[in-house]
């Protein structure tokens, strides 16, 4: 379901966590968009890559329970 925000309940995007679900040719470049606003990148995949280049970090897609308590945005 789609909510819109009014002013006073928006926030900033810098420095949020943004968890990329799928962390693929999309979530990579989802993940570019949002690095470039400041954002703080994790990709959950089957086949993680340490040195992915627009990812804070990759990790393999069953640490999901791990990174959500730190997590500001979820795209799946």
């Amino acid at each position: 379901r789609w909510q819109m925000l009014d002013a006073a309940e928006t926030r900033e995007l810098s420095g949020r966590v943004v968890t990329i679900l799928g962390a693929g040719s999309v979530g990579t470049e989802c993940a570019k968009r949002f690095s470039a606003m400041g954002c703080r990148c994790v990709g959950l995949c089957r086949h993680p890559e340490p040195d992915a280049e627009f990812y804070e970090t990759q990790l393999h897609i069953d640490r999901l329970d791990e990174v959500l308590p730190e997590t500001d945005i979820l795209l799946k």
